[in-house]
């Protein structure tokens, strides 16, 4: 599981340029599927509908300045970081 997880964060944590900051969406998407599936509670997915949440945040996405999703990865890397950790708060 860790080995997986990692492979998923990797692509969060890879540099990247302004152009590559849209694809963001996608991986978030890959990053929360990795964490549903490791964890092994099948109610996370009904209580994150991330399908739906995606569609509406892509809706929004052109609205998202660079520094916005750079925030956004940042964020993403730090939950990450806390999981790998062990950091359970």
């Amino acid at each position: 599981n860790r080995e997986s997880f990692e492979a998923v964060v990797a692509v969060l944590r890879a540099p990247r340029s302004r152009e590559a900051l849209a694809r963001v969406l996608d991986e978030r998407l890959d990053f929360y599927s990795a964490m549903f599936r490791i964890a092994g509670n099948v109610e996370l997915d009904r209580a994150l509908p991330l399908p739906r949440a995606h569609l509406f945040r892509t809706q929004f996405h052109r609205y998202l300045t660079e520094v916005d999703l750079r925030a956004m990865i940042r964020e993403y890397r730090d939950v990450a970081d806390a999981i790998l950790d062990g950091d359970e708060e």
